[in-house]
Order: structure tokens, then sequence, then C-alpha cells
């Protein structure tokens, strides 16, 4: 065991199930205690692929949006470390990957651009 663990991007899905499904099941109700194991998604953010599933939805969603309110529309996704304009970067690195995969084209350029399905 150390002091300064290895930090992890994403954890493999069995093991994360299994892990809540031991916190259940140990769990002592009479406690009235919380499963804390939100902690990591609020610090770490969701994996890049749930990521690009919430942009695209919210894209599929607004029909045409700007970046920033596809940000807004997802931030509860990213990571609370970035702050704003960390976390729009992040998006319109998102919504440029599903571009060069030819899911989504853009019109207009810098602040008038607006993002929709292809």
């Amino acid at each position: 065991m150390t002091l300064f663990p290895d930090v992890v991007k994403s954890y493999n899905e069995d093991v994360v199930k299994e892990i809540l499904n031991n916190c259940i099941a140990h769990s002592n109700y009479q406690l009235r205690g919380k499963i804390n194991i939100l902690e990591y998604i609020r610090n770490s953010g969701l994996d890049d692929d749930i990521i690009r599933e919430f942009v695209l939805k919210a894209v599929i969603t607004f029909g045409e949006a700007k970046t920033s309110d596809i940000a807004e529309a997802v931030k509860g996704a990213l990571p609370a470390t970035l702050n704003s304009v960390q976390q729009k970067r992040k998006v319109s690195n998102v919504l440029q990957y599903l571009k060069s995969k030819g899911v989504v084209e853009v019109s207009g350029t810098a602040k008038t651009a607006k993002w929709r399905i292809k």
C-alpha cells in the first residue's frame, strides 16, 4: 500500500459493478450511511466514450447548437476540476472528433458556429 496511489483514468466496468455490489451487500442500513462512489466521477469525469454519447445526444436534442450550449447541457458529465473554459474546450474537442468521424457537421465559424447531426 502506498500513500500516493496511481491515478487511473477509467476503471473496468466489471470491477466497478463488483465494488458497488459489495458496498450494497455489506452496508449496515441501521447506520443510514451513504455509498460515496460518485466522488471519483465528480473529480475525474466520465470516460471519453460516455462524454461523446452525451454530446451527441445534446446535438440531437437541440437539432442545432453552439458549443457553449452543448457544454452547458453536458457539464455534469465533465470533470468538476475543469473550469468553464476548459469544459468548453473539452466539448469542442469531442465535437471535432465527431466531425472527423462524419457524425456531426458545423456551419459558421468561431462564436457563430453551430453544430448539427450530419
